[in-house]
């Protein structure tokens, strides 16, 4: 499904959710299930595509239903869903067949519970006092009749393109927490936290037996995968490393998917594409977002449809020419599943840091310093923004030290790049069809960061697997001027050096050189455009940010997507 939200079953809520469920049928998400449930009402929606609405009913009133994407022991839709809840039932649940980024709603005889998938990619938003849970940010500040500020998570969704812990920009709305879960009685939501189980140091093994173990993992993935939708699966591809090897993957799983892949035709994802798709004998086609030709007030209705549509905020900011919607619904044209490569870093060396004991302030000077000073108010404090994303770190890692091993660095990618940021991306592509994002697996993930940072440098670990699971598709040529059976190149790892040797009190400063001037904005982000929905003073961000020192256009999109929010919604 699309999307859901639960809330207290009274008569202020009533109103409330008849004026929620009218928004949600205009734009095209169709009710699937209304329940009464322990004292609270859940609402249920489908997929911009029609699918999702699955829902099992197990008799003395239980049931379970899900939001979002599961495959499960090679089975999806309603059958997938009543196999995981037969074997969560029996304690037989097998976590490394489970595929997917969802919630799973569960009535049983402890009550309505809401639990997520492993890692908790899919997110849900919460406002205790309100009683109110829902995977829909735009449906909470629907439902809200008070919005005000964070001033953290504003800085933090400027810069970033997403907030980070369970904090959002919008005060009243706070995300459920990793390793968390939902229960609801007649009286109450409450969330429960489970603790981080302790990991421990595995033992450093050859170069052959990681890209062994880590293919097999592959291999049973995507064998479910093409068990659940066979030749439905389309994949997103470019000329680098993850979605060369979601087509190893699937190769090796017998499958001979189509191919799309964004850009000109001179452009050279295009030209790699179309070269692996004719040796291969594949089809591809080929996607130029290209500007949507209108009139002002179209893209005045186009803009109000898309604040739906993609839940408010996206990572790049809501603003657009209107091709990001056109393109998501095309892709589950015909029932068509396309699958994304994000996350598939884990098989590389993200962060390119060096490899001993680090700072956590180190991490953030290295990768999260995407911000610039001269665009902030006096309301910003440097060192405030960087113990903030110091501490969010220490909770997602279980743990008070303020300096860790390399190894817990590279868990940083999937429980904070992934979790918030990719996440967010995943959770907007739930809302217009059935979507894989095959990376984003605990089964996958999981041991990855101890894999010795050598063996991830230079793309070493993740060439290897694409070669192991199909030397033909190894053998053709990547963007990175290589092909991926053969050892990186002199000239791609001296680029690879030049980054790590480069001191964090240093990579700091790289996005303020990057956008020390101002760069061209798209018509979209122009003021006279932007007067059609705010005003464009920017009366609630003027306080945070010089508008004028905004250099970055993706930071002044999201800027003013606050803006709007709060013109929209907010009290002051």
């Amino acid at each position: 499904m699309a999307a859901f939200f639960v809330l207290p079953d009274n008569d202020h809520s009533a109103a409330a959710c008849q004026r929620l469920d009218e928004l949600h049928r205009q734009h095209g998400f169709e009710l699937s299930r209304r329940i009464s449930v322990d004292g609270f009402l859940l609402y249920l929606y489908r997929k911009l595509d029609g699918y999702g609405g699955h829902y099992v009913e197990f008799g003395d009133d239980r049931f379970a239903c899900l939001v979002g994407q599961l495959v499960y022991r090679g089975a999806s839709g309603t059958e997938g869903l009543s196999r995981y809840c037969a074997d969560l039932e029996q304690g037989k649940l097998v976590q490394d067949r489970a595929v997917g980024q969802f919630a799973l709603l569960l009535k049983d005889k402890d009550g309505l519970r809401i639990t997520t998938d492993a890692y908790g990619f899919y997110q849900i938003y919460v406002n205790e006092m309100a009683g109110i849970a829902t995977s829909s940010f735009w449906a909470l500040l629907e439902l809200l009749q008070k919005v005000t500020v964070d001033p953290s998570g504003v800085y933090e969704y400027a810069w970033n393109g997403t907030t980070f812990g369970p904090k959002t920009f919008v005060r009243e709305i706070r995300r459920l927490p990793p390793r968390s879960f939902l229960a609801f009685n007649e009286t109450a939501m409450m969330i429960h936290t489970t603790a981080r189980a302790p990991s421990s140091a595995l033992a450093v093994r050859k170069f052959d037996s990681y890209v062994e173990e880590h293919c097999e993992r592959l291999k049973r993935l995507f064998n479910d995968l093409a068990t659940a939708f066979g030749e439905n699966l389309h994949v997103s591809f470019s000329g680098g490393y993850d979605s060369r090897l979601i087509l190893a993957g699937l190769s090796a799983a017998g499958l001979r998917p189509r191919l799309f892949v964004y850009g000109k035709e001179h452009d050279l994802d295009v030209a790699i594409g179309r070269q692996i798709a004719s040796q291969e004998g594949l089809q591809i086609d080929v996607i130029d977002k290209f500007p949507l030709d209108g009139k002002s007030d179209d893209w005045l209705a186009q803009q109000q449809s898309d604040f739906v549509l993609f839940d408010a905020w996206k990572v790049d900011g809501i603003f657009d020419n209107g091709a990001d919607a056109i393109d998501r619904r095309r892709r589950h044209e015909d029932g068509r599943v396309p699958l994304n490569g994000s996350l598939g870093e884990i098989y590389r060396n993200f962060f390119y840091v060096p490899d001993r004991t680090l700072a956590l302030e180190d991490v953030v000077s290295s990768f999260f310093s995407t911000y610039d000073p001269r665009a902030c108010t006096g309301q910003f404090s440097a060192a405030n923004y960087r113990d903030e994303l110091v501490q969010t770190f220490q909770s997602e890692l279980g743990s008070t030290e303020t300096h860790v091993a390399r190894s817990t660095v590279e868990s940083l990618y999937p429980l904070i790049r992934g979790r918030y940021w990719t996440g967010r991306d995943a959770n907007l592509n739930a809302r217009f069809g059935r979507m894989v994002f095959p990376f984003m697996q605990a089964q996958l993930i999981d041991g990855t960061p101890d894999i010795p940072i050598q063996f991830k440098t230079h793309g070493r670990l993740e060439g290897a697997m694409i070669a192991r699971l199909s030397p033909s598709i190894a053998g053709h040529p990547s963007v990175y001027g290589y092909r991926f059976s053969d050892p990186p190149p002199l000239a791609h790892r001296a680029r690879n050096w030049l980054t790590l040797f480069r001191p964090p009190s240093l990579r700091r400063y790289s996005y303020r050189l990057r956008f020390s001037r101002p760069q061209p904005r798209p018509d979209f982000l122009s003021t006279e455009k932007l007067a059609q929905l705010l005003d464009v003073s920017l009366p609630y961000m003027q306080r945070y940010f010089h508008a004028d020192r905004i250099h970055d256009p993706d930071a002044f999109n999201r800027v003013v997507t606050m803006e709007y929010i709060f013109q929209r919604y907010g009290t002051q």
